[in-house]
C-alpha cells in the first residue's frame, strides 16, 4: 500500500483502530482476490509494528487492516534486541515502511513479572532483563502517583524506542532525516483502544 509518509501512515492506523474499538470494522484488503494478489506481488506494508506476542493483541485487527498492511514483529514483552531491530531495519529500508509503532500493552505478563522478585527459568530472565532494569528504575525513581507496573509499561515502550536506534544505526539516521516516524503506544486489553504516548 503505497502512503506519502510517517504522517499518512498514523492516520491509516488510529482511523483503523477507532473502527475496531467501536465495532466497526469494514476489514480491508481480506478478500480472497486481494490475498491472492499478495502473493504474486512484493509487499509493501505502509507501517510496521513492534508489539508484545500476546494472543490477545491481534495487530492486523487492532488497527482494521488487512493482508500486506502491516510488517509485524512480536516478541513477549515488546523488547528490541538485535534480531527484532533487524527485522525492522528491513521493513523501514528494504519495504520502505515511513511508520514503526512500538506497542505496549495493559496486563502485559512479561511487564508483571518484571516488577515482581520471582525468579523464572534462565531463558525467561533473558528475556526480562531489559524490563527489569526498567523496573529498578521506575522503582528507584520513588514516583508513588501510580502502580508500579503502570508506570514500567510505558516506560518500557520508550527503552524499546531508544534500544531500537542504539541497535540500528540506519533505522536512527532515517528518523533523524524525517522518512521514517517511530511512535509509542499502549493497547487496552479492557476496551479495544490504542493510547498513543508522547515519543
Amino acid at each position: 500500500m503505497d502512503v506519502r509518509g510517517p504522517r499518512e501512515a498514523l492516520d491509516l492506523l488510529i482511523d483503523g483502530n477507532m473502527r475496531f474499538a467501536s465495532g466497526e470494522c469494514e476489514h480491508p484488503n481480506t478478500d480472497t482476490d486481494h490475498v491472492t494478489r499478495m502473493s504474486i506481488e512484493n509487499q509493501r506494508p505502509f507501517a510496521a509494528v513492534l508489539t508484545c506476542a500476546d494472543s490477545r493483541v491481534p495487530v492486523e485487527r487492532v488497527f482494521d487492516r488487512g493482508v500486506g498492511d502491516l510488517f509485524v514483529v512480536r516478541v513477549a514483552g515488546n523488547v528490541c534486541e538485535i534480531a527484532e531491530a533487524a527485522s525492522l531495519e528491513f521493513a523501514a529500508t528494504a519495504l520502505g515502511c515511513p511508520l514503526i509503532v512500538v506497542m505496549g500493552h495493559t496486563q502485559c505478563g512479561a511487564v508483571a513479572a518484571a516488577c515482581s522478585h520471582e525468579r523464572h527459568s534462565d531463558v525467561l530472565e533473558i528475556l526480562l532483563d531489559p524490563i527489569r532494569r526498567v523496573a529498578r528504575e521506575q522503582e528507584e525513581s520513588g514516583d508513588q502517583g501510580e502502580p508500579l507496573v503502570d508506570r514500567v509499561l510505558r516506560a518500557n515502550v520508550h527503552r524499546s524506542m531508544g534500544d531500537l536506534v542504539q541497535e540500528s544505526p540506519v533505522i536512527a539516521r532515517l528518523q533523524r532525516e524525517g522518512a521514517l516516524a517511530i511512535v509509542p503506544a499502549i493497547y487496552d486489553l479492557a476496551t479495544g483502544v490504542v493510547c498513543w504516548l508522547e515519543a
